[in-house]
């Protein structure tokens, strides 16, 4: 599987993290399947996937009447009462996403499919077809919804455009409704990573608030 330059970021603060025996939990509302390949390939410790706000705050309460001290990083509406209840909350948004290739594939059978989805700098970057990439830019779109605790509600795919630097780094260029709403909530700046394998695209969006 492939890794961009900030899932190797990641990466290394994870590894920094597992360095001070501190141990690290994902705890996501998302299902248990996106959740563990994303664990996995950051390094994260342990998995909580399919949990409610409150089931978050349950866990952070649970551990600290286990004697440790909880660091919650999450998003500041819905984690709001786990940030509340850890010892340090950091409110940023996060946001997974994974798909199968072959359903790209076979979406782009349909001719409308590129045009409603993709922008026209997006499509210049399917050129070859590479489904891959595709793949790689619709879960990003996905998971920048998510990380905006919005879905697509209002906005559309179009709206948040994938690009590349020079070096092969995703970036991330919001228009219209989504740039409003993304505005709205004090957003700063927006880190994306995408994978793949031969089978699934995957991305993870963070959301930094605006300093």
């Amino acid at each position: 599987m492939k890794h961009s330059q900030s899932t190797m970021k990641i990466k290394r603060t994870m590894k920094s993290i597992k360095k001070e025996n501190i141990k690290t939990y994902m705890l996501t509302g998302d299902n248990e399947r996106t959740a563990k390949v994303i664990a996995k390939k950051l390094g994260i410790d342990d998995v909580i996937a399919e949990v409610s706000p409150e089931d978050k705050y349950k866990k952070v309460k649970d551990l600290q009447e286990q004697g440790r001290k909880v660091v919650m990083v999450g998003d500041g509406v819905n984690d709001s009462p786990a940030l509340a209840q850890a010892d340090v909350g950091m409110a940023i948004g996060i946001g997974t996403d994974i798909i199968e290739i072959s359903r790209i594939q076979k979406a782009v059978e349909n001719k409308s499919f590129l045009s409603k989805i993709y922008t026209k700098s997006e499509q210049q970057l399917f050129h070859n077809c590479n489904y891959e990439t595709l793949a790689g830019n619709f879960a990003a779109k996905e998971a920048v919804v998510k990380a905006m605790g919005t879905g697509f509600k209002g906005c559309s795919p179009k709206e948040i455009e994938i690009l590349r630097h020079e070096s092969g780094k995703p970036y991330v260029v919001l228009h219209n409704k989504t740039k409003q709403i993304f505005d709205s909530m004090n957003g700063g700046n927006i880190s994306i990573s995408i994978s793949h394998s031969k089978e699934n695209a995957v991305a993870f969006a963070v959301i930094e608030a605006k300093e």
